[in-house]
């Protein structure tokens, strides 16, 4: 959450949908890949919803998890609000 913004291209272009990505994390809480299942029209949402996982670090599983992998399928919902 702390890390997740709007990207500013999309909001000038008014641009908003859902995308959704696919995202695999080590137990130590690495993100190992991050993979697009059902973009936006727009290429700003779509790589920015890619981008913000790559390389980041999620909580690591609790001690004795079993398993060595996590895979995760995430909708981020980006609706524009007009004042």
């Amino acid at each position: 959450d702390r890390t997740l913004r709007y990207p500013r291209e999309a909001a000038e272009l008014g641009e908003q949908g859902p995308v959704t990505v696919r995202i695999t994390t080590g137990a130590d809480g690495r993100v190992r890949s991050v993979e697009l299942r059902q973009g936006a029209r727009s290429v700003f949402l779509n790589h920015y919803s890619q981008a913000v996982f790559r390389g980041a670090t999620l909580p690591p599983f609790p001690p004795g998890t079993a398993e060595e992998e996590v895979t995760i399928d995430l909708t981020i919902n980006y609706i524009l609000y007009r004042r």
